[in-house]
């Protein structure tokens, strides 16, 4: 699941597993990729989001099917917060880490909803490393199906701690009457749309099966 410029969404009580790459994303949105040349918008994104409640890695009837990384987070915005996820046996994986105490804040860490943080500083720029990738993958397109440097493209290895339940996620070829838009753009434009004004997404059950609550 992506949240890629998304303000004010909630994900609570999900079962979120068997994602060889990723599991949750959370990013900003440029402006210009949404089409959108107003400089006040510039840094208006990826805000006061909450993930509560998630168990990652484990099936409803309690097998272990994990998640690549569990929480990915590319250290944009203020106010996002991660609290009450529980990994089983396995434990969260994340990038940047859970954290681990109070001292331990954004945005080298997943701030814990529970724990005050500083006076919102405003705008806090992506990890550079995380932009480049994101970057990178804005290149995909029908003729450039894996871009130098984005890596979502590739079957990952399985990961370790359980038997998936089903095979990992294919990219769908797109329709040659499709806009000839990059794959990146697209999705930029679905979840800003769907994201930005806030939402409640709970029950995820894994990759192929979900329900949606507002």
């Amino acid at each position: 699941m992506w949240i890629g410029g998304g303000n004010d969404n909630v994900v609570r009580n999900n079962y979120v597993f068997d994602n060889w790459l990723r599991r949750v994303m959370l990013f900003g949105v440029p402006a210009a990729f949404r089409d959108d040349n107003d400089p006040a918008h510039a840094e208006d994104t990826s805000h006061r989001n909450r993930f509560t409640g998630n168990r990652m890695g484990v099936t409803p009837s309690g097998k272990l099917a994990p998640n690549g990384v569990d929480s990915w987070w590319d250290q944009e915005g203020s106010g996002n917060c991660w609290q009450n996820n529980d990994g089983g046996p396995e434990g969260i994986t994340a990038d940047p880490p859970p954290a681990a105490g109070p001292s331990d804040l954004a945005p080298a860490f997943l701030p814990d909803c529970s724990v005050p943080q500083p006076p919102e500083p405003g705008f806090q720029p992506p990890n550079l490393s995380k932009a480049v990738e994101l970057v990178a993958c804005s290149q995909w397109t029908r003729d450039n199906r894996h871009p130098p440097g984005c890596p979502w493209f590739d079957t990952p290895p399985r990961p370790t701690g359980g038997q998936p339940t089903v095979a990992p996620y294919v990219v769908p070829t797109a329709s040659p009457a499709a806009e000839p838009l990059s794959f990146l753009t697209q999705t930029f434009r679905y979840c800003f749309a769907v994201a930005r004004t806030g939402g409640s997404l709970q029950y995820l059950f894994g990759r192929t099966r979900s329900e949606t609550h507002a």
